[in-house]
């Protein structure tokens, strides 16, 4: 299996392990060391230690183009060295804060929204 880090200094030596033990969160796994998003081809992760950021948000998604029903979403917005972001996407706002919760276990001192966190 190939997994990849999106952060492209900051990798995990234990990186197989950690995905071997993820939980299922949604579409997602969710490691002590880092979230693990499905690509082409293999597995892409951004490990919590290459984080600057996260935070919630809530969003939509158009169903039928511009004008039409949405369905309501939470996102989870990451941003990485580099100044690079990562929007992971859930369903269910208890999803989202399960992994900022466990983001927030490792990383106690990791700002939050930049417009009410600044840093």
């Amino acid at each position: 299996m190939a997994l990849q880090s999106l952060c492209p200094t900051v990798t995990l030596e234990n990186a197989k392990e950690d995905y071997r033990t993820a939980k299922r969160v949604e579409q997602y796994r969710m490691g002590q060391d880092a979230i693990y998003l499905a690509a082409f081809p293999g597995t892409k992760y951004l490990p919590f230690s290459g984080l600057e950021r996260a935070w919630i948000q809530s969003s939509s998604i158009s169903l039928k183009g511009c004008c039409g029903k949405e369905l309501p979403v939470t996102v989870l917005r990451t941003q990485y060295e580099g100044g690079f972001f990562q929007n992971i996407t859930f369903e269910k706002a208890e999803s989202a804060e399960l992994v900022l919760e466990n983001i927030r276990k490792k990383r106690p001192d990791l700002p939050g929204d930049p417009k009410r966190n600044p840093a």
